[in-house]
């Protein structure tokens, strides 16, 4: 990975498209099931992606709607 000017405070000089170029790549890399590539994620931007494997594993629940009622008309004013 390309090395990144670092000031005293930590602070990294990037512009905004090596950013989102760097943002990408992580995003690739973490959505392909590397951890250090979410860790990174995680510390920097505070989001957690899931690799393919791990999306295919989640329960998905459904919540069946409420059944319509048939001729439902608003209350009127008086």
């Amino acid at each position: 990975m390309k090395q990144l000017k670092r000031h005293a405070k930590g602070h990294v000089d990037l512009t905004q498209e090596e950013e989102e170029d760097l943002r990408r790549k992580l995003l690739k890399r973490a959505r392909n099931g590397d951890g250090k590539a979410q860790a990174e994620l995680m510390a920097s931007y505070g989001v957690r992606v899931y690799s393919e494997a791990e999306r295919a594993s989640l329960v998905h629940y459904t919540v069946p709607k409420a059944p319509r009622r048939r001729n439902a008309k608003p209350a009127r004013k008086k």
